[in-house]
C-alpha cells in the first residue's frame, strides 16, 4: 500500500485531517506533509497543523502514529484487564471443551459472568443476585 502523497490525502476537503487507524507509522508520509508546508506548529497535544505557502491546512493526529494510542489514553489498564482475562478464561473454555468445530462463537455467558464478578471483586463493589425465582421468569434456569 505504501504511504499517502499530500495528492492522495485530499488536501481541498475544508478541514483536512490525517489520522492512522492502522498499525504502521510509515503509513502517512510525514516528510511530504513537511515539504508541503511552508510553516507547521503544534496547535495542541496530539494536533500538528501544516500551513501551505497559500494558506491550506492540513491537520496530522498524534504525529501520525496510531491514533487511539498517540493523542488519547490509548487502551487504559482498566480496560485491558478485562479484556485479557476474557481471552485467557475463554481459551480455557476451549481447551476443556475441545474439540470445538472451527467456528465464530460469542465469549461463553459463564465466562463472562465470572471476569465480571472477578473484577467489580477488585473494585470492592458489591451487586444483587437474582433469586432463583428471578433466574427462572428470565429463562436462565
Amino acid at each position: 500500500m505504501g504511504a499517502k502523497s499530500v495528492g492522495e490525502i485530499g488536501i481541498n476537503a475544508p478541514i483536512p485531517t490525517i489520522a492512522n487507524a492502522s498499525h504502521f507509522d510509515a503509513e502517512i508520509d510525514r516528510a511530504a506533509l513537511a515539504r508541503f508546508a511552508a510553516a507547521d506548529r503544534l496547535v495542541r497535544p496530539g494536533i500538528r497543523e501544516f500551513r501551505s505557502r497559500d494558506g491550506k491546512c492540513v491537520y496530522l493526529l498524534g504525529e501520525g502514529n496510531i491514533v487511539n494510542l498517540s493523542v488519547d489514553d490509548g487502551h487504559p489498564v482498566e480496560i485491558m484487564d478485562i479484556s485479557f482475562a476474557l481471552q485467557a478464561m475463554t481459551l480455557r473454555y476451549i481447551a476443556d471443551n475441545a474439540p470445538i468445530p472451527p467456528g465464530l462463537y460469542p465469549v461463553p455467558d459463564d465466562v463472562d459472568a465470572r471476569v465480571a464478578r472477578k473484577k467489580l471483586d477488585t473494585l470492592g463493589i458489591a451487586i444483587d443476585r437474582l433469586t432463583d425465582a428471578q433466574s427462572r421468569y428470565l429463562g436462565l434456569q
